[in-house]
């Protein structure tokens, strides 16, 4: 699945921000395709939690951030 993420930042450093990134539910893998504004990994771990998806880094646990609404 392909989601477009526009990330409105709360220090409003750039109010362009998003990334574009490619979910594998069957590896619970996620792929940076593009991203302007923001620090992102080139991959990472998805981990799926209720009603969450916590999008991490491929060497730690910690969310990077969490898809609320989307599992």
């Amino acid at each position: 699945m392909r989601i477009t993420l526009h990330l409105d930042t709360f220090d409003r450093i750039d109010p362009n921000a998003y990334a574009i990134l490619w979910l594998d539910n069957e590896t619970y893998r996620w792929s940076r395709e593009g991203h302007a504004g923001l620090q992102l990994p080139e991959w990472g771990m998805l981990r799926v939690e209720t009603r969450s998806a916590l999008v991490c880094d491929q060497h730690d646990a910690r969310p990077l951030f969490i898809l609320e609404g989307l599992a």
